[in-house]
């Protein structure tokens, strides 16, 4: 772990809290999208947005994201 220079237990624990809530967003953004980070996404050129309208009036947004061979 880094050192850290906070005073206080409960500033350390909320550093970490926030490092390890970040770590849980990058799993689950790659398990969603095959991309850990926002600007890998975006790096991905074989992505695919689709939106269709349902008959009642909604919308359903489709984003497609082939799996990394």
């Amino acid at each position: 772990m880094r050192r850290t220079w906070l005073r206080g237990r409960e500033r350390v624990q909320k550093r970490y809290l926030i490092h390890v809530a970040g770590h849980n967003l990058g799993l689950i953004l790659r398990l969603l999208t095959g991309a850990g980070t926002p600007r890998e996404l975006r790096a991905r050129a074989s992505a695919w947005l689709g939106i269709v309208m349902t008959p009642d009036g909604g919308l359903i947004v489709l984003f497609m994201v082939p799996p990394c061979q």
